[in-house]
Parts: structure tokens; C-alpha cells; sequence
């Protein structure tokens, strides 16, 4: 599989333009998606995880009629394996940290930096389940794939997203709930370029049911 070019500072203008460009849009369906997700303890992130990738999804492909923010509930199309595919990537960074935390400050940065590892291995399992209609364990899987053969770029691009999709946690966390979508702006215009190469795209057909 061919390295994709990883263009930080255009992949970052075209995410920046693409959440200003929709900040409203963005700020009602994060909102949404976020209180839904603390209110029911996390089940729902999955689901709310893939109506906002739906949205970016569409917004950059400029489908017609554009989405609205009640499109963050067609996530729930998707429930099974989005809910599976989060629970098992953030149960893993929570056992790499329940590990490695008590180990005391030697130990426990690796702890981030094993999370951060294996955000960037599964960033784009979420828009395979919405766009390639993946189940959850060959999304993982198949997010691998892409991402492998650009890894440490796509780690640092990640870091990066992460880091100014989360200065809202500055204003007492109220203002994560309108500035995390951009980190997924950052993600889904990653995905859009690492996964279609060449004009043909860069995985196989999803696998039938059952054969992940």
C-alpha cells in the first residue's frame, strides 16, 4: 500500500475552513453528541461517534440535501458495531493505563503514549463503519491498514488535532462540547485522502458478516 503525502499545515486549513465554514452545524450536533454520550455513560458515544462521522462525510463529498444536526442521530444505523469498535478501543487504553499507572511517573507515560498509539492505529475505524459499512473488528482492523504505511505522521497529525479540538477544556470543559468536532474534521479529511488512492480505494470490500 503507497504512503499518502501527509500535508499538515493543508489537511489542518482545509479542517479549520471546513469547521468554520459550519461551526453551527458543528457546535448543536458535538453538543448533542457529547451530553448524549456522559447522560447514558458512554453507550451512546459509538453511535454519536458515527452520525458525526456521517456528517463530515457529507459535508466533504457535498452531498445534497446538506446534513442537519439531527443527522447525528442516523448514527444509530450503525449502533452494533460503533458501540463494539469504542468499547474495545477505549477498554484497551483504559487496561494499558490500570497497568501501567500504579507503576508510578517512570512508568506512567507510557500510558499516554501507548493511548496515543493506538488512537492513531484506530482513527479511522469509525468512518470504515459509516462509509464502507465495516463491522467493528475489520474496521479496526482495516484502520490499521491505512494507517500503518503513514503511521508517525498520522500520530503526529492526531496529536496535533487532539490537542486544538481540546482547548476547550481551557473554558472549565464547557467549551469541548463545540471544539471537539474539529478534531474529526482533522480525521475524516485524513481518511477521505489516505483512503482512496489513485483515484480507486485503498481497501478491499468490506468482509461479509462473520468473517472479521
Amino acid at each position: 500500500m503507497n504512503k499518502v503525502e501527509v500535508d499538515f499545515g493543508k489537511w489542518l486549513q482545509e479542517a479549520f475552513d471546513l469547521y468554520k465554514d459550519h461551526f453551527a452545524l458543528f457546535a448543536l450536533a458535538g453538543a448533542m453528541g457529547l451530553l448524549l454520550s456522559a447522560a447514558t455513560v458512554g453507550v451512546l458515544f459509538g453511535p454519536m461517534l458515527a452520525g458525526m462521522a456521517l456528517i463530515l462525510l457529507r459535508l466533504l463529498d457535498k452531498s445534497e440535501p446538506k446534513p442537519q444536526p439531527a443527522d447525528l442521530f442516523k448514527g444509530f444505523e450503525f449502533f452494533l458495531p460503533a458501540f463494539l469498535m469504542t468499547l474495545v478501543v477505549f477498554g484497551a487504553s483504559m487496561l494499558i493505563g490500570l497497568i501501567l499507572m500504579p507503576f508510578g511517573l517512570i512508568l506512567r507515560p507510557l500510558a499516554y503514549v501507548a493511548g496515543l498509539f493506538l488512537q492513531t492505529a484506530t482513527m479511522f475505524s469509525i468512518f470504515l463503519i459509516v462509509d464502507r459499512k465495516y463491522e467493528f473488528w475489520p474496521a479496526i482492523l482495516g484502520s490499521y491498514d491505512l494507517v500503518k504505511v503513514n503511521f508517525w505522521p498520522l500520530l503526529a497529525l492526531q496529536l496535533v488535532a487532539s490537542l486544538l479540538g481540546g482547548l476547550g477544556a481551557l473554558g472549565c470543559c464547557v467549551g469541548v462540547l463545540v471544539t471537539w468536532p474539529f478534531t474529526y474534521c482533522v480525521i475524516a479529511i485524513a481518511y477521505r485522502r489516505c483512503a482512496v488512492r489513485g483515484g480507486e480505494p485503498a481497501l478491499n470490500p468490506p468482509p461479509p458478516p462473520g468473517a472479521g
